[in-house]
């Protein structure tokens, strides 16, 4: 890919729809499970289940916590990780009562499928294998436990969350590989639609359509910004003389030129035809007039094979500053103006 098509800001569609679909699973466990545990919990008082009642209680408030501090910081990996620990010590801590008549085991099942929805396949795996190892020794050894499960529910109850974390990972691991693969597929349409298939140049759609988003969405980025145009002289002589293949010839060498000698932050696309422009993030205008200048000569001094001989070809540059994203449609046109006055005073110019 050539080095100007980094500067396309991507759809980040998929990574978003990704996020909601953390922070709604994050969402649902601190609010819809928080308030069945809370609700249980001051039932258990009442039952005079006190240590039950407490596990749940605070279960329940240090899951409604995470979620206040993630609405104040917005740090969803941190929100989910701190989330998935809670889960896991609340299962540890419930299993170690024993629940309300020894149910605890029950409400296991649900959590390594969370586990996945927060963490993703690698680390839900881990911590759905270590939670069900700690588990195990707690079930092997009812000594290290208050609660006294039987024997059959032992053996049971470890085989059903093995498959419900197979289950789990494979569901997780394929969902990642497609969203992974369509944020790819995204990816590369969307460089198509903002490639010039010519030159291999950002084209006029990245201008209009994806620039001034960009500039918006990060001025410090870019401004003071100096605007380059240039029309390749005499261009239609060209063609007319020695075909259109020729002149492709001459436009991707010149679009080769413009890449070696502008700077990799730089912008560089194909405008429409023999016309070319470029960016240049936090450039004065004497020193965009000086690059363009340095062009002017590079493309000069450039032989091209055209007929029998080698010829020269020249073009016309037009510069101007743009200091703000509200004030780049006006710059264009203020290069493009420059660039006809270079035109007009006898082309092979800088203005």
């Amino acid at each position: 890919m050539p080095p100007h098509l980094s500067k396309i800001t991507l759809s980040n569609d998929a990574a978003e729809i990704d996020h909601l679909r953390r922070a709604y699973t994050l969402m649902f466990v601190s609010y819809i499970a928080a308030a069945i545990i809370f609700v249980y919990g001051i039932r258990h008082i009442y039952d005079q289940q006190i240590l039950l009642a407490g596990i749940l209680i605070c279960s329940a408030l240090a899951f409604l916590l995470n979620i206040v501090v993630f609405h104040l910081s917005g740090r969803i990996d941190r929100a989910c990780l701190v989330q998935s620990v809670l889960v896991s010590m609340f299962v540890l801590v419930l299993v170690y009562q024993g629940g309300f008549h020894n149910t605890a085991l029950y409400w296991v099942y649900p959590f390594p499928i969370i586990q996945f929805a927060l963490l993703g396949a690698r680390r839900g795996a881990l911590l759905n294998l270590s939670l069900t190892v700690v588990l195990a020794l707690f079930l092997k050894f009812p000594e290290w436990t208050i609660a006294k499960y039987r024997p059959e529910e032992t053996s049971r109850f470890i085989s059903s969350m093995l498959t419900v974390i197979c289950v789990g990972w494979i569901s997780e691991y394929f969902r990642a590989r497609s969203h992974h693969k369509m944020t790819a597929l995204q990816r590369d349409q969307q460089t198509l639609a903002y490639t010039d298939s010519l030159t291999g140049l950002l084209n006029r759609r990245y201008i209009d359509v994806d620039l001034p988003a960009q500039l918006l969405d990060n001025p410090d980025d870019y401004f003071p910004m100096t605007v380059v145009m240039l029309d390749i002289d005499h261009f239609k002589e060209v063609n007319d003389s020695f075909g259109h293949d020729a002149g492709d010839g001459v436009l991707r060498t010149v679009s080769q030129l413009l890449r070696t000698g502008t700077r990799s932050e730089d912008m560089v696309a194909r405008y429409g035809g023999e016309e070319f422009i470029f960016f240049m993030p936090h450039t004065q205008l004497n020193d965009g007039l000086k690059r363009a200048e340095f062009l002017r000569q590079q493309l000069a001094q450039q032989a091209f094979a055209l007929g029998s001989v080698a010829r020269h070809i020249t073009a016309s540059f037009g510069v101007a500053t743009c200091h703000s994203p509200s004030n780049l449609k006006s710059t264009i046109q203020m290069a493009d103006k420059n660039l006809y006055e270079a035109k007009r005073a006898g082309r092979n110019c800088v203005r």
